[in-house]
C-alpha cells in the first residue's frame, strides 16, 4: 500500500542568476502580483518568511542539483546529490535519526524537473512518529521522493 504526503508547492523561478517567488494564481491583490528579484535563494527565503515552511519548492528546473543542495544546507540537513554520484548508483538514502528517504531514478527526475523538498529536521522526525509499530520493531519508516512529495511504500 502507498501512501502519499501531500505539501503545500511553492514556485520559484531562477533567471539570470536570480530568484523569482511566482505568486499564486489565486492572488487577488495585483501587490501579490508583483515580485522582486532576489540575489540568493537563502534571501528569498527569509524576506518571504519561507525558512519555516515545509513544502515542496518548484523551480524551473534543477539539472546539476544546485538548489536541492542549496536547500539541504539552508535546512541544515547534510546531504548532496551530484549527476557523478547519480550515475553510479540505482538509488541514494538519506538517513535521519527516525527516517529513511530514498531517492531514486523517478526522485532524480523530479528533482531535475525542479521539484525539490523542502522539509526541516523537525518535520521529518514528526512524520517518523507517525509509524510507531515500525520505530517499536527498530525499524526506520521509508519513504520515496516523487514529484508531488514524499511517498511512504
Amino acid at each position: 500500500m502507498q501512501i502519499k504526503i501531500q505539501s503545500k508547492k511553492i514556485k520559484i523561478n531562477y533567471i539570470d542568476n536570480k530568484y523569482w517567488l511566482v505568486p499564486s494564481i489565486f492572488t487577488l491583490s495585483r501587490k501579490g502580483w508583483v515580485s522582486i528579484p532576489f540575489r540568493s535563494l537563502e534571501e528569498l527565503i527569509l524576506k518571504n518568511n519561507l525558512d519555516f515552511e515545509e513544502a515542496i519548492l518548484s523551480f524551473n528546473g534543477d539539472p546539476d542539483f544546485n538548489h536541492f543542495n542549496n536547500l539541504m544546507k539552508i535546512r541544515d540537513i547534510n546531504f548532496s546529490l551530484s549527476p557523478r554520484i547519480m550515475k553510479d548508483k540505482d538509488f541514494i538514502e538519506l538517513e535521519l535519526k527516525d527516517l529513511i528517504i530514498i531517492f531514486d531514478e523517478k526522485s532524480v527526475i523530479a528533482i531535475r524537473g525542479g521539484n525539490i523538498p523542502y522539509y526541516s529536521s523537525s518535520y521529518l522526525q514528526k512524520l517518523s512518529s507517525k509509524y510507531p509499530d515500525e520505530l517499536l520493531a527498530n525499524k526506520k519508516p521509508i519513504f520515496y521522493w516523487r514529484n508531488q512529495g514524499l511517498v511512504k511504500k
